[in-house]
């Protein structure tokens, strides 16, 4: 295997006491933890007679600072369009997280930047027009691609000896399909409710990852292994390879989008239940979800972006 360019994402500086200019912005208090038995069975949604259930689309994130580090460089942002009546819009729904890295102030600026520029970039250049009734001439993976490339170029990092930078996972519903465009060990995952499958859809920029790619480590090892937070592609302010994809959406379902603090210490197993729940809002699922990786042992930032759908 070629040597990657390597970035460690557990920067030493990152903890600092040292002020930042934007240290009000980026940090956040911690979760209260709830104990909610997630294992509960679940009922079945109540049958509304003479009411015709329309296509709808929701979101509800959480993003928190974790028990350990002093500052929360992690970003999330979602945006949904749906209106109703005689001729209802098209379902179509922006979702990100970003995870920063890098000392100091550098990383939560990099995922702040890099968060806002796509966002707005989708919203203007897919969104607005969709609600105006207008023509969308570009492929929207090609659009996702260079909103990501254009915001790559407004990171600025003070340190130049400090790799800094950030990860991105952004998803895009438009009718019923979903677009993705991803770069780091953010992730992002699709439930069917039909189902209950919940299937994992990126694939992890880590070193560690090569290794279980090529066979060379377990899954077992994998989540032990010392360089575990050692990234070889990432958001740092130069052109990178973006990972694109796009498959169609089941009738029901959830899109979900989170930062490696959530995915990296709770299981796969739970993660679904959570969503199959029926015994919960989508923002308590948020909540619950953090509260089950802190209890899993993570030290990290944790974000993630819950977007349900009926089609």
């Amino acid at each position: 295997m070629d040597n990657p360019l390597l970035i460690n994402v557990d920067s030493p500086g990152e903890d600092s006491n040292e002020e930042s200019n934007n240290e009000d912005f980026s940090k956040t208090e911690p979760l209260e933890r709830t104990s909610i038995d997630p294992t509960e069975v679940t009922q079945p949604a109540p049958q509304l007679h003479g009411v015709t259930l329309n296509p709808y689309i929701v979101t509800a994130q959480h993003s928190d600072v974790g028990v350990k580090r002093t500052q929360n460089q992690d970003t999330a942002m979602s945006i949904v369009s749906l209106c109703g009546g005689e001729t209802p819009l098209v379902p179509v729904a922006i979702s990100l997280v970003a995870d920063g890295m890098g000392g100091h102030a550098d990383g939560a600026d990099a995922s702040k930047s890099v968060a806002n520029y796509v966002t707005q970039n989708l919203s203007s250049r897919l969104l607005i027009p969709m609600m105006k009734d207008e023509p969308v001439s570009e492929p929207v993976l090609s659009m996702m691609q260079q909103a990501v490339l254009d915001a790559s170029r407004t990171i600025h990092i003070s340190d130049q000896g400090q790799m800094g930078g950030t990860t991105l996972t952004c998803g895009v519903i438009v009718k019923s399909r979903l677009f993705i465009a991803h770069v780091g060990d953010s992730r992002g995952y699709l439930f069917d409710h039909e189902t209950g499958e919940l299937k994992l859809l990126t694939n992890d920029h880590t070193y560690v990852q090569q290794l279980l790619n090529a066979g060379e480590i377990t899954e077992e090892e994998a989540a032990v292994h010392p360089k575990r937070n050692l990234l070889f592609r990432a958001i740092t302010g130069t052109d990178v390879e973006v990972d694109l994809l796009t498959c169609p959406l089941p009738n029901k379902g959830v899109f979900m989008v989170c930062s490696d603090g959530l995915w990296g210490h709770i299981e796969h197993e739970l993660i679904q239940k959570v969503l199959a729940s029926n015994n919960h809002s989508l923002q308590q699922k948020c909540e619950l979800l953090i509260g089950m990786s802190v209890e899993g042992g993570t030290t990290d930032n944790i974000s993630v972006v819950l977007t349900e759908f009926r089609l």
